[in-house]
Order: structure tokens, then sequence, then C-alpha cells
């Protein structure tokens, strides 16, 4: 099982997950709505749902191909090609960060590691965690982020 190989996986979820994020925000143009200014980019699509701007489920096109979108709880859920990019938001290190479960990368994983185990999966999780490319964000349930894509924002506006 090549670590590095699945790290780059889940790290690609997670940039894959941001890049929705943003283009969810530019199709409904919610960064230029006066109540939305100035609102964490993670959490702009969830205000906007509370607020009735926009749908907590819909559509929207991004580079040619149907984009779903569900706004729950704390997060947002998107599928393309029946692919589902998932994520909560929490706040992390003073920041608000998008969170992944391990059930959503394992799902991802599985994509391409059609032979891959649970237990498999989960001990190379706990090897990235030990590594600290992967920070398990709550003792009993299994949820991360990835320290990497704290600097993310500049690179998918």
């Amino acid at each position: 099982m090549d670590n590095s190989k699945i790290y780059n996986f889940i790290q690609s979820y997670g940039a894959k997950c941001i890049k929705l994020n943003f283009a969810l925000i530019s199709n409904f143009k919610l960064n230029e709505i006066l109540d939305l200014q100035d609102i964490n980019h993670f959490i702009l699509p969830l205000r906007a749902s509370k607020l009735k701007i926009i749908s907590h489920e819909g559509n929207f096109i991004l580079e040619n191909e149907d984009v779903e979108y569900h706004i729950h709880g704390t997060g947002v859920t998107f599928t393309i090609n029946e692919i589902k990019y998932s994520f909560n938001i929490e706040p992390i290190n003073e920041s608000v960060l998008p969170v992944f479960s391990i059930s959503s990368l394992y799902d991802y994983i599985t994509l391409v590691y059609t032979k891959m185990s649970h237990n498999d999966f989960t001990a190379v999780i706990n090897q990235l965690v030990e590594k600290r490319l992967l920070i398990n964000i709550h003792e009993n349930v299994l949820s991360y982020y990835i320290p990497q894509l704290e600097f993310s924002k500049n690179n998918y506006q």
C-alpha cells in the first residue's frame, strides 16, 4: 500500500471540495450580496441557505459538468457524475476549515482502490496522522482536516 499515493488522493479530494465550494459561491454570486459580505468562504453557502438566498439543494454547471449540491447541518455535499465530495466546517486554530470524515474519504478512495479493506484504510489514515499530514480533530469521531489546505483560499478564488 503506497501511503503517499493515498495521501495524494485525499489531498485532491479536499482540493476538489474547496474548488466546488468556490464554484458554488461564484455561480450564485454569493460574495456580492450585502448580507453575506465579510463571511468566511466555507460558511458562506450555509449562511446563504439559512437566509433563503439559495436553496439548500440545487445544481450548477462547472466546466461543462452538472454539479449537484446539498447544504446540510454544518457542511456541504457536492455530487458530480455520481461521485460525492463532502465536508463539514469547524473552527480550528482560529480559522474555519473543511473537515472530512473517514467514511467520505474511504468511499472516495475505494473508487480507485477497490480491494482496499476498511481496516487497511484506517491503518493508512493512522500513519498519515502520525506524520501530521492529516489532523484528527476529535478523539472519538474520525474526522480530519488537511493542514496544507489551510492556505488554499488564494488557489481557488
